[in-house]
């Protein structure tokens, strides 16, 4: 088993994009795992874990999205060889990439990193969907954003609006 961090920093509470907020990032990277867990020990509050599961004929895809905590965590529960498409992607570097796994392989983002799922082509994709906020976080976030948009999951084979936000 292996973990991919995604090369997007976590920001903190008062993050607000500027030069100080970038030199915490630069400072954390160059501390290494260390500063990465102790930012992370602020966020563990967990507040959504679920299995997601992709198929052609139920949810063939997921369209580039963010997701409403901070912290996403995202585990293969089958390689990415074992079915046709679902490849997982994400816009880091000033790219698309592919973020290619293995069994039991969990990809670690911000969850403002933008991301989705390629269309389904044959069997079918499994992945463990954990989600971790800021302590004393309202909770609420995940429900209005869900509430808000329509459901890829309409008990027919008809494709998520483009819309769709996880």
């Amino acid at each position: 088993m292996s973990t991919a961090v995604v090369p997007v920093a976590v920001p903190a509470a008062t993050d607000t994009g500027d030069a100080a907020s970038e030199a915490r990032a630069a400072e954390a990277e160059a501390k290494g795992t260390a500063a990465v867990e102790a930012e992370l020990e602020a966020i563990a509050e967990l507040k959504e874990c679920f299995v997601r599961r992709y198929s052609a004929g139920t949810r063939p895809w997921i369209p580039f999205h963010t997701d409403a905590y901070e912290v996403t965590v995202n585990v293969a529960l089958g390689s990415d060889d074992a079915f046709g498409g679902g490849a997982l992607l994400g816009v880091y570097g000033g790219e698309v990439r592919a973020i290619c796994r293995e069994e039991g392989d969990a990809t670690v983002h911000s969850s403002k990193l933008l991301h989705g799922v390629t269309a389904m082509a044959r069997g079918v994709r499994y992945s463990l969907i954990v989600f971790f906020d800021r302590k004393g976080q309202a909770s609420g976030r995940w429900a209005a954003k869900r509430d808000a948009a329509p459901s890829p999951n309409n008990g027919d084979s008809t494709l998520p609006s483009a819309g769709y936000s996880l």
